[in-house]
């Protein structure tokens, strides 16, 4: 056995990327340690028992020495590694709604320093990377929330309902209702494009065949799930709203 190279006023920086692999159900975290000396292993930095969580990958990426600072007294290297796991929920771990980050170690230098002498916090939120407060990180962050994309469809709805009726007793006439006119929104957003949608699907029966409006629901569903689900992926035939838009309203026209 050798013993470790000294290091000191290390930084451990974290980062969570909690958006769950669907096929794998695995979540990354990455850990970067910057430094005086050279790092050491990362069970000497870390607790690498997550409750709830197995590693069933880990990618050391390596040692890397940024520069060399020299003074009167000492010479010394500043450093830093960064590992990647690849993390996927334990067998008993039941349903997850939190994950902990692994926490700094004890460890202390021969002054009586902790080796680890500051840690960050930061998860991926979407697109950003967003700094977690260090108390909320130990204590567990909530990974699965329920999902509020089926409230917004669900009320999106509701409105859209309400809409139609109004404007369907606004052109009532002696018992007649005027055969509507449809046109391509101005700008194509998903809700201009279904509320299109939905307009159509209200309309009389005579208008719209029965495997023309099966497959207008469809394409309703669709586009709420591809817009509004937020692990949805894209999928082919609905990456152009204004076609879409331009294809029903041809088919009523």
């Amino acid at each position: 056995p050798v013993d470790d190279r000294p290091a000191a006023e290390l930084e451990l920086t974290q980062i969570l990327d909690a958006r769950l692999d669907k096929e794998n159900e695995e979540i990354t975290l990455e850990l970067h340690a910057t430094g005086k000396g050279l790092m050491p292993s990362l069970d000497k930095l870390v607790n690498l028992k997550i409750p709830g969580f197995k590693i069933t990958k880990k990618d050391d990426q390596g040692l890397s020495i940024a520069r060399v600072e020299s003074g009167a007294a000492s010479v010394n290297a500043l450093s830093e590694r960064t590992w990647l796991l690849t993390l996927k929920p334990a067998d008993d771990a039941g349903e997850l709604h939190t994950f902990k980050f692994p926490e700094p170690t004890m460890t202390t230098n021969s002054d009586g320093s902790k080796l680890v002498a500051k840690s960050v916090f930061k998860q991926h939120n979407d697109a950003d990377l967003v700094e977690v407060d260090s108390e909320l990180a130990l204590a567990g962050l909530v990974l699965n929330p329920t999902p509020t994309w089926p409230w917004f469809a669900g009320s999106a709805a509701v409105l859209l309902l309400i809409g139609i009726g109004a404007w369907r007793l606004a052109r009532r006439d002696d018992g007649q209702i005027v055969a509507p006119v449809y046109q391509v929104p101005d700008v194509c957003t998903p809700f201009a494009v279904i509320d299109l949608l939905h307009r159509i699907d209200a309309a009389p029966p005579k208008s719209l065949g029965a495997s023309h409006r099966d497959q207008l629901r469809g394409t309703i569903r669709d586009l709420e799930q591809i817009h509004f689900a937020p692990d949805a992926t894209q999928t082919n035939g609905h990456g152009d709203l204004q076609a879409v838009a331009r294809d029903w309203v041809g088919k009523v026209s």
